[in-house]
């Protein structure tokens, strides 16, 4: 079943209207979220040395990167942290 939603998007200045919007239509699962939310919503059901891998496979990848990425890929509730050492 399809259910209307409604969100509210701020966009300042007003000429960028048409970039946000399509941004917005693009980035957004069916799920009527953003989709780096349904890959997390995802990852989740993973058991913990699944999650242990990909961590360690993105933290090897992100190594190649020119940019600095640690910002991204550090852990965001160091309660966890268990989970990836």
């Amino acid at each position: 079943m399809v259910f209307r939603q409604v969100t509210r998007l701020d966009v300042y200045p007003r000429a960028a209207v048409k970039k946000v919007l399509g941004y917005v239509m693009e980035n957004t699962s069916q799920n009527a979220v953003p989709i780096p939310i349904d890959y997390v919503d995802m990852f989740v059901r993973l058991e913990s040395s699944a999650m242990r891998r990909l961590y360690k496979l993105a933290l090897i990848y992100g190594g190649e990167a020119k940019e600095d990425i640690s910002i991204a890929l550090g852990l965001t509730n160091l309660q966890k942290s268990y989970l990836y050492e």
